[in-house]
């Protein structure tokens, strides 16, 4: 059960600080509303209401029009109004050993961060303790997808874990630092995060920002990953791309058999599947046994995902499932798959010529 938090951003990041789940959708599933006394008039109905006085006129409006309401003036009375328990530790993790994971794009906008929550979110599904870090420094916008707006602490010299924002169940969010200037980050500053991070998750998943080998220190994320998920889309831009865009992986110290594709916005018009692969691969020196290959085909419904995602959902839920399976097994446990409905097979499209 969620708290619809309407009209103020920054008690909505007060409230995921101390361990609430909240939402700005009044279609979610919900068991009360909180917002300050100003917001009165556009309260739904039919829920407990919970309102921050202002300590102004709207106070006196607000008590009028809802009487039924509880005022409350701290974040510390609310909590107790909500017998919310204190904040949430950071449970331990669900397995012995740890994974780095990070998705990887060499342009905006084919959908490397919706990959990655739709990876984060499938995995906190199904018990996997999961954070996702967003290591897009010049264009952080991982933040926006769970609704967390604020001035976001610095983590870099300090505890990392502090900086943590739960977004649901076994998953939690590390967004940028505010005003963070991607310059001055260090590889070493990677790194320590990293290490902090995995004592306590068993997926620590980064999101890394476009044409990452620009970026001197994010050599420190693609050195230490075991499973790098290559985003790529189908236009003349991206595929040309691909080119050069396997070995810059390989120059930032990704193992080869880590590397996996994920071709998003898939359209069976336009350039085949193994085009693709082929152009992802063709940078590569011949003779190499094993070259990366395509986990994933992800049907072009770009607008429906970025919906689900805002919302908490995944589309497409059984092809990840299916590319969860394989990080599954390198933590040695068993993903439990739901068989209500038949599954889509995008891999299928592989077969074709």
């Amino acid at each position: 059960m969620k708290i619809l938090v309407i009209g103020n951003d920054e008690l909505t990041l007060l409230f995921k600080r101390e361990g609430f789940i909240t939402t700005n959708d009044p279609g979610d599933e919900i068991y009360a509303v909180v917002t300050v006394s100003n917001n009165y008039e556009i309260i739904p109905e039919d829920y407990p209401v919970f309102i921050m006085c202002s300590g102004g006129i709207s106070d006196w409006a607000a008590k009028k029009a809802k009487p039924d309401a509880v005022f409350f003036n701290t974040i510390d009375e609310i909590k107790l109004l909500l017998k919310q328990p204190e904040p949430e530790a950071i449970p331990e993790k669900s397995t012995k050993s740890s994974l780095v994971i990070a998705t990887y794009a060499n342009k905006g906008g084919v959908g490397k961060t919706t990959v990655a929550n739709s990876l984060a979110l499938t995995l906190a599904k199904q018990g996997i303790s999961t954070v996702i870090c967003d290591f897009d420094f010049g264009g952080a916008n991982l933040a926006g997808f769970y609704n967390l707006k604020g001035n976001f602490r610095d983590y870099f010299s300090g505890n990392a874990m502090e900086c943590l924002i739960k977004a649901q169940n076994g998953l939690y969010v590390l967004p940028a630092p505010a005003n963070v200037i991607p310059t001055q980050v260090k590889g070493e500053h990677l790194e320590n995060v990293l290490d902090q991070l995995k004592k306590c998750f068993s997926v620590v998943l980064c999101d890394t920002c476009p044409s990452p080998w620009e970026k001197p220190y994010m050599g420190s994320i693609f050195s230490k990953t075991d499973l790098v998920y290559a985003v790529v889309n189908q236009s003349k831009f991206s595929i040309e791309e691909t080119k050069i865009y396997g070995p810059q992986l390989l120059y930032m110290g990704a193992e080869m058999n880590n590397v996996r594709i994920i071709l998003n916005q898939y359209d069976p018009k336009l350039v085949s599947i193994k085009e693709v692969e082929k152009c992802f691969n063709s940078g590569f020196k011949k003779g190499v046994k094993k070259l990366p290959s395509i986990v994933a085909v992800i049907p072009h419904d770009w607008q429906e995902a970025n919906k689900a995602t805002y919302k908490g959902n995944v589309t497409n839920a059984d092809v990840w499932e299916n590319v969860c399976q394989e990080i599954a097994f390198k933590l040695n446990i068993t993903l439990t798959i739901e068989t209500d409905q038949p599954k889509k097979n995008f891999l299928g499209f592989l077969k074709r010529r």
